[in-house]
């Protein structure tokens, strides 16, 4: 089993502990996330972070980091689809508007299309 599997097996099983504390939970998200991002597992970390609207961490605390962890990811391997999906996301969650276009564009330019690339 590779570390990445590992980590998040791991996470998984912190995940379904009940007394966790919200900061501590979202730190281990936003670290699991990165991870997977890394690793070139963007499809992964995208459900990952899908999943966080239906538990604890959305009850309207900030989650901008686990998005910009994500959108690093996508700019990292050039996945345009996902990082238009997070960008979109963060504007629309996190109202981080400003952040969001230009981590976009980030990723439009790793991916060598500037603001033309279509999903």
């Amino acid at each position: 089993m590779d570390l990445p599997s590992k980590s998040l097996k791991l996470f998984q099983r912190m995940a379904n502990e009940e007394a966790i504390w919200f900061d501590a939970q979202r730190k281990r998200y936003t670290c699991v996330i990165d991870l997977l991002g890394r690793n070139g597992r963007l499809g992964e970390a995208w459900h990952l972070v899908e999943g966080i609207e239906d538990n604890h961490l959305s009850d309207g605390c900030s989650t901008g980091a686990i998005w910009a962890a994500l959108l690093g990811a996508c700019q990292l391997y050039e996945i345009v689809e996902i990082g238009k999906k997070v960008a979109e996301k963060m504007m629309e969650k996190e109202k981080q508007i400003s952040t969001a276009f230009v981590a976009l564009s980030n990723v439009y330019a790793s991916a060598g299309c500037g603001m033309k690339c279509t999903t």
